[in-house]
């Protein structure tokens, strides 16, 4: 009788999302949801400084009025839908799969496919956009179809998809602590503005831009020179309250990420408004922020201008996308790119969404081999297909999710908030106005009729406080993924060859061919040796399996390809 009346007072959302199965609180979804939200958000910013600069007309400081305000308005068509796809993807992930688990544009995916449309080859957005589409439609057959889905998993080695959450996490925190600007690597193409690069001068688009860091910290020559120092006392603050917070709160990524942008906004009202020496407080390094809010630049204005619906790129990729012309001209193989492109997807594809789900699990959020797991897999394979189809690049299960779960986050409603967040966010920049680290840009450009300027530069901002937290979830997918057996070879070297081969090629999908391929050759070589050592019969070398063999073989043409 207890458990009939028990189960009769459960709320309905409580009944979905099965919060007291998992020993989840609603006030603790919430806050996971709106913390996952606020990273994925400027990780998706981060995305877009990606697309954009293929998209966009030239150079902002060679570009003419009209071609400014043209290209905010590719810029908030971009925003607008990645935004609304997210929004969807995650919705989908939270009321199907049920786990706090959401959907956002892959910067990983997006770099492997933007890196196709060089000079040379002839490729355009929409080829690109068609071969996503190849690729996710290949992805959703083989996520899909749960016999399917069991062959694929089974093919992956095991000690390659435990690797696979420290391959992810190392190339999450390297990337992420060169986009805060604090930190550069000589020779880097991260397509980001980090903390100290100067906004007040139009930049050229036409090339990667470089960081500046602590190596030409750029006081010279920025006029809101404390702006580098104040970011920089924000992300101490956040690393110094990680470890107290990890201990003590329920809610340590989120609480990082509060404390680290209250001291970052409370500093640079302090120190970069206020002149001391003048006693007086100058708006001007706040102009873009709030012009951003509410000015003439603002979203809501793009999208109430009509001017962005003509900048959509919904279905491009079956009326451009088949038209490789330039790129044969070029002297390009469009078998082999369509083959080697679309083996390439589906590893990194599956490769970043386990890579995930292994650290969820890990953390005990759900099952890694579950059936929420697999309903997790079919939403991301669908959310592909849907991407490339509305214009936007790939979709991938974010890693952001693992803050998440630290902040105890159990269950779908962790997405569904997050979702919620993202449609915000689609019609106001609210988490940039918050968050975004370069503020400074011309001040002496004319306030009238700049209509597109602001977006343009706003869009290639830094979130250096929120990429610190980005070093710490990677680096909590590494430690949660050094449970090894390191004393057996094969293990050994596949964990190194995965982690290696990301970090050297910052491609997931390399590290999984690098690992698979390592472990079939430790494998074959002890079992060759145990054979020529104790007689045993050669037919033992088969123990590998034939789907491993396959992955094998087809990580092999994924290496080959990438060398082509």
């Amino acid at each position: 009788m207890a458990s009939r009346s028990d189960a009769g007072a459960r709320s309905p959302l409580d009944a979905f999302f099965r919060l007291r199965e998992r020993r989840a609180r609603v006030s603790d979804e919430i806050i996971a949801g709106l913390g996952v939200c606020a990273l994925s958000v400027c990780g998706m910013f981060v995305n877009m400084q990606l697309i954009v600069q293929r998209l966009v007309s030239g150079p902002y400081a060679e570009a003419t009025q009209a071609q400014v305000a043209a290209n905010g308005e590719v810029i908030a068509a971009t925003w607008f839908v990645t935004m609304l796809v997210a929004f969807a993807a995650s919705l989908l992930m939270g009321l199907v799969a049920r786990l706090p688990l959401v959907q956002t544009t892959s910067l990983g995916l997006s770099s492997v496919l933007i890196s196709l449309m060089g000079t040379a080859t002839g490729l355009t957005y929409a080829n690109v956009l068609l071969l996503s589409f190849v690729g996710a439609l290949v992805y959703a057959v083989l996520m899909g179809v749960p016999a399917v889905r069991r062959v694929v998993l089974a093919a992956i080695p095991e000690p390659v998809r435990r690797a696979l959450p420290a391959a992810a996490g190392l190339l999450i925190s390297f990337v992420a602590l060169q986009l805060s600007g604090l930190v550069t690597v000589a020779g880097s193409e991260v397509p980001a503005y980090g903390t100290a690069t100067v906004l007040e001068s139009a930049p050229d688009t036409a090339a990667l831009p470089a960081i500046v860091g602590w190596g030409s910290l750029g006081f010279g020559s920025d006029k809101y020179h404390p702006l580098l120092l104040v970011t920089a006392v924000a992300c101490v603050v956040a690393l110094a309250l990680f470890p107290v917070a990890k201990r003590r709160s329920r809610h340590p990524f989120g609480l990082v990420l509060l404390a680290g942008t209250v001291v970052f906004l409370a500093l640079y009202l302090g120190l970069v408004c206020y002149s001391a020496g003048t006693d007086r407080f100058s708006t001007d390094s706040l102009w873009a922020r709030l012009w951003m809010g509410g000015g003439e630049d603002a979203m809501q204005f793009h999208l109430l201008s009509g001017a962005v619906m003509s900048n959509l790129s919904i279905g491009t990729l079956f009326s451009q996308g088949a038209d490789f012309s330039a790129y044969v001209s070029a002297g390009g193989n469009v078998a082999l790119l369509v083959l080697g492109s679309v083996a390439t997807y589906v590893v990194m594809a599956l490769s970043d969404a386990l890579s995930t789900i292994e650290a969820v699990a890990a953390a005990g959020a759900c099952e890694r081999d579950g059936a929420d797991a697999g309903r997790a897999l079919a939403c991301n394979a669908l959310a592909n297909v849907a991407a490339p189809v509305l214009g936007v690049s790939p979709i991938a299960i974010g890693q952001e999710s693992v803050a998440g779960v630290e902040d105890r986050g159990r269950t779908g409603l962790t997405a569904v908030v997050a979702a919620l967040g993202y449609l915000v966010n689609a019609f106001v920049w609210l988490v940039p106005f918050f968050m975004v680290t370069v503020t400074s840009y011309d001040v002496t450009f004319n306030m009238v009729g700049h209509y597109g300027f602001v977006m343009q530069l706003l869009a290639q901002c830094g979130f250096a406080v929120a990429d610190v937290v980005m070093v710490l979830v990677g680096a909590t997918m590494a430690v949660s993924a050094l449970g090894q057996e390191w004393r057996k070879y094969s293990v050994a070297a596949a964990f190194a060859a995965t982690v290696g081969g990301t970090l050297f090629t910052s491609n997931i999908a390399f590290g999984l061919a690098c690992g698979t391929i390592a472990y079939v050759l430790a494998e074959a070589t002890r079992r060759r040796a145990a054979v020529e050592r104790l007689g045993e019969d050669p037919s033992a070398l088969r123990r590998i399996g034939v789907p491993t063999l396959a992955l094998c073989a087809l990580s092999v043409l994924i290496l080959a390809f990438a060398l082509v």
